[in-house]
C-alpha cells in the first residue's frame, strides 16, 4: 500500500512523470535545508549540488538517487548526518568498489616488492654524499677503502657500526674475547641473543653488521692480536682503529702501523673520560712520542674496577671513527710520499695546548676540523670528559730520539717487550708475566680492596688469589704474586688467560 501512494503521489507508471516529481520534491527539501541553514545549522552548504543545474535533468544520471539524497537531508535535520550514516558516500563507496582494481587488497609481491629491489648506492649513502667534506667522490674512496678494526668490545663495536654505515667497503674485525651480560650496559650492537648463544664478540659483530649493510665486505677473526699475528692481519688494510682494552696490544699495533706505514687511530675511555689520538706514520706523532714507555699497568685502574659510562664509549668512538673517515678521505701528498723523515729530525715537543682546562669544549670544536691533521705534520690529542661536557685538545708533534718512528725499533713487534704467557705443563693453567721487572712490589692489601667485588679472595701477604663468581670466566682462579706474575688457573688457553690478565689488572 505504501509503495502504491508513492507511486501514484509521484505521477504514477509514468517514469518521466516520476523523474519530474522526484526532481521537484528534491527541490522542496533543498529549499527547507537551505532555510534550516539560514536559521543556524548551516546545512545547506554541506547539501550536494543540484542535479537540476543539468539541462536534461530526467537523463541526469544522478536523478536517480534523488529520492536517497533527499532522505539524506531529512537525517540531517534530524541531527543524523549523510556523511556519518551512509547515505551519498555509501553511494559513492559502493560506485568506487565497482571500478576495476579497487576490490581486492594488493598481494604481498606489491606490497613489499621494494624489499627485494637491489640497494641503491646513491641512496643509502646520499646524505652523507651531499657534505663538502665528503662529496660523490669521497663517497667512493670509503667505497674501496679497507679498514681493520683491533678489539670489538665497547670502543671497537661501535667504530664499526659507524663504519659499515658510511660505507667503508671492506671491515676486518678482530676480538679474541666471548660476549658476557655485563657486556650490553656499553656494547651497542649485541642483544641478549648474542650472549645467551655464547658468541664470540667477532662473529657477533659480523653477524650484526651484515644485516646493517650488505653492501660491504665484512671479514671476522677470532684471534688475539699477537707479535706472531699483527702483521698478517694489517697486511692490505688502508687504517688501523684501537677498540683494545689493554696497554700491549696498543703499543704491538704502533710498532706494527709505524714499520708498515699504515694510518692508525688511538682510543681510549675510562670512566666519564675519553682520549683519542690520529696516528699518521711519517708525518705525526707516534704513541711512543707522546708516551715513550708504558705506565705500570698494575697501578691502573681497568673498567672492571672502575667503571664507564656508555655515553663516553660513544663519544670517543665517534671521534675516533671521525678521524679515520678524515683519513681515508684525504688526498695523497702532491710528492706522493708520506712526509716527514724517517729519523725523526722534524723536531718538537708535544706542544701547548690549544684549549686546555680552559678552553673547554668550545675550543675543542674548533680544532676538531683539524684533528687528523692532513695538511701538516702535527696531530691533535684529544682529551675527553662527557660528564664535563669538555673537550681538551693538546697540539703535538714527533719526538726526536723516539725509540719507534725515530730509531725503527720496533720493540714490541719483535717480542722484545709486553706481556709473556706461558702454559704450564701438565697443569690445567697459564702464566702471565709482565714485560719488566717492577721496581716495586705489587700492594696486594690495595688491589684486593679493588677486586672484591669480583669473587672471593685470600690473601696471605705472600699472594692473593680471586675466584672469579658467575659468569663466562665463573671458576676461574687469578693468583697474584707481589713480582707482577699471574697463574690462571683453569685454562690453558693463553688468549683467555692474557685477557683475564688485562681485564683485572690492566696490562
Amino acid at each position: 500500500m505504501g509503495q502504491g501512494r508513492e507511486r501514484r503521489r509521484l505521477g504514477g507508471r509514468d517514469p518521466k512523470a516520476r523523474s519530474a516529481a522526484r526532481a521537484r520534491a528534491l527541490g522542496h527539501e533543498r529549499e527547507l535545508a537551505r532555510r534550516s541553514g539560514a536559521a543556524g545549522g548551516g546545512l545547506a552548504a554541506r547539501s550536494s549540488p543540484d542535479p537540476l543545474s543539468s539541462p536534461s535533468p530526467a537523463r541526469d544520471p544522478r536523478a536517480a538517487h534523488a529520492g536517497g539524497r533527499a532522505r539524506d537531508l531529512r537525517r540531517a535535520r534530524a541531527g543524523d548526518q549523510p556523511w556519518a550514516g551512509g547515505g551519498v558516500l555509501r553511494g559513492r563507496a559502493r560506485r568506487a568498489r565497482a571500478r576495476p582494481g579497487l576490490d581486492r587488497a594488493p598481494g604481498a609481491s606489491e606490497r613489499h616488492a621494494w624489499e627485494r629491489a637491489p640497494v641503491s648506492a646513491e641512496a643509502r649513502y646520499a646524505r652523507q654524499a651531499a657534505l663538502d667534506v665528503i662529496g660523490d667522490a669521497g663517497q667512493g674512496r670509503l667505497g674501496e677503502a679497507t679498514a681493520l678494526v683491533v678489539g670489538c668490545g665497547a670502543l671497537g663495536s661501535a667504530q664499526a657500526e659507524l663504519l659499515a654505515r658510511a660505507g667503508v667497503g671492506t671491515l676486518r674485525l678482530v676480538d679474541r674475547d666471548v660476549l658476557e651480560l655485563h657486556n650490553l650496559q656499553r656494547q651497542q650492537l649485541y642483544d641478549e641473543d648474542d650472549v645467551r648463544a655464547r658468541l664470540p664478540k667477532a662473529a657477533a659483530a659480523a653477524r650484526r653488521l651484515r644485516r646493517i649493510n650488505s653492501a660491504i665486505q665484512i671479514d671476522e677473526h677470532v684471534a688475539d692480536v699477537t707479535p706472531h699475528t699483527v702483521l698478517r692481519l694489517v697486511e692490505g688494510a688502508d687504517l688501523l682503529l684501537d677498540g683494545t682494552d689493554n696497554l700491549d696490544t696498543r703499543y704491538l699495533l704502533n710498532d706494527a702501523a709505524v714499520k708498515v706505514g699504515v694510518p692508525w687511530v688511538y682510543g681510549g675511555v675510562l670512566g666519564t673520560e675519553g682520549t683519542v689520538l690520529a696516528v699518521r706514520p711519517g708525518r705525526g706523532p707516534c704513541l711512543r712520542c707522546l708516551f715513550s714507555e708504558p705506565p705500570d699497568a698494575s697501578g691502573l685502574p681497568t673498567c672492571e674496577t672502575y667503571g664507564v659510562l656508555g655515553t663516553a664509549v660513544s663519544w670517543v668512538a665517534a671521534l675516533q671513527v671521525t678521524e679515520a673517515l678524515k683519513l681515508l678521505l684525504a688526498p695523497p701528498r702532491e710528492d706522493g710520499s708520506e712526509g716527514g723523515s724517517e729519523d725523526g729530525s722534524d723536531d718538537g715537543s708535544e706542544g701547548g695546548s690549544d684549549g686546555g682546562a680552559d678552553g673547554g669544549a668550545d675550543d675543542g670544536a674548533n680544532d676538531e676540523s683539524d684533528g687528523a691533521d692532513a695538511g701538516s705534520d702535527a696531530s691533535t690529542l684529544y682529551s675527553l670528559d662527557i660528564w664535563a661536557g669538555a673537550v681538551y685538545p693538546t697540539r703535538t708533534r714527533r719526538r726526536k730520539g723516539c725509540p719507534c718512528c725515530g730509531e725503527r725499533r720496533f720493540e714490541f713487534l719483535d717480542a722484545r717487550r709486553g706481556a709473556r704467557s706461558t702454559r704450564l705443563c701438565g697443569r690445567d693453567a697459564v702464566q702471565v708475566s709482565p714485560d719488566r721487572p717492577r721496581a716495586t712490589p705489587l700492594d696486594l692489601v690495595r688491589l684486593a680492596g679493588e677486586l672484591a667485588p669480583h669473587g672471593e679472595l685470600r690473601e696471605s701477604g705472600l699472594l692473593l688469589e680471586l675466584t672469579l663468581g658467575a659468569g663466562a670466566h665463573g671458576g676461574k682462579r687469578l693468583v697474584i704474586f707481589p713480582d707482577g706474575r699471574v697463574l690462571v688457573m683453569g685454562t690453558t688457553d693463553t688468549a683467555e688467560a692474557r685477557s683475564l690478565v688485562a681485564r683485572y689488572l690492566g696490562r
